[in-house]
């Protein structure tokens, strides 16, 4: 698969997982910093999708020279999915914005979206 049909898979994931678990869900119809506009009870998310097919990770850096990384004023939340295992994990940016990479491992008590709204900050391993 090339990167932007695993990207879009896991666009379409992370949708569908946040639809079954009660959320409203928006696409942008420009480009924007995020790849989803997620709310409910009053509370709206921007959310940002990372995807892989292979990796045990995704980078959590953004634009074309990957120096970038993801800020709270840009971005609420990272997902990473990975599109083949069906793993998701759903993480608020102000958690990562230091992080170059987001382990699945790292965060598995983040598989669901419902994190967003309750999710303490994990303990540091």
């Amino acid at each position: 698969m090339n990167g932007a049909t695993v990207s879009a898979i896991g666009v379409a994931m992370a949708q569908q997982k946040l639809i079954a678990a009660g959320f409203g869900v928006a696409v942008p119809l420009v480009q924007e910093p995020w790849d989803l506009l997620v709310y409910r009870r009053r509370r709206v998310w921007r959310v940002e999708v990372k995807s892989t097919s292979s990796k045990r990770s995704v980078d959590c850096r953004r634009g074309h020279d990957k120096r970038l990384r993801y800020s709270p004023q840009h971005v609420d939340a990272v997902v990473g999915v990975h599109v083949v295992t069906g793993q998701m994990v759903w993480v608020p940016t102000r958690w990562i914005h230091s992080l170059t990479n987001l382990y699945f491992s790292q965060f598995t008590e983040f598989d669901s979206p419902d994190m967003l709204f309750k999710a303490k900050r994990p303990k540091a391993r």
